[in-house]
């Protein structure tokens, strides 16, 4: 859960290198780097994305991670044996068909709460 509660930082950078044909600094456009404190740093184009759709790409994995998990572990994706495509096709697909079940119920209201 540290990952939904990471603390999450951004600047903006101008990084530069040398040109190796002319000896002479070369600046490279501004990017923005996201850092958080699992030592992870992404740099992107600061014109191409806003920091909140950054922030939230980022903290997307924690979602896939929690699925992919629930997916091995509540929905036996990792317990297919078979040595045939149609057999594994057929057993992901029914795994899949389970969690959509499963997600829907979570996020569907509870009886007797408001809303």
């Amino acid at each position: 859960m540290s990952w939904l509660t990471s603390s999450i930082f951004a600047l903006s950078a101008r990084t530069s290198s040398a040109n190796a044909a002319t000896k002479r600094a070369v600046t490279c456009s501004p990017a923005t780097v996201v850092c958080w404190r699992s030592a992870a740093c992404h740099a992107v184009r600061a014109k191409t994305a806003a920091l909140r759709a950054l922030v939230r790409a980022a903290k997307g994995r924690w979602r896939v991670e929690h699925d992919y998990r629930e997916l091995k572990q509540a929905l036996g994706l990792a317990h297919f044996e078979g040595r045939t495509w149609p057999g594994w096709h057929h057993h992901v697909v029914l795994v899949s068909i389970a969690h959509a079940f499963v997600t829907t119920e979570r996020l569907a209201p509870k009886a007797g709460t408001p809303g």
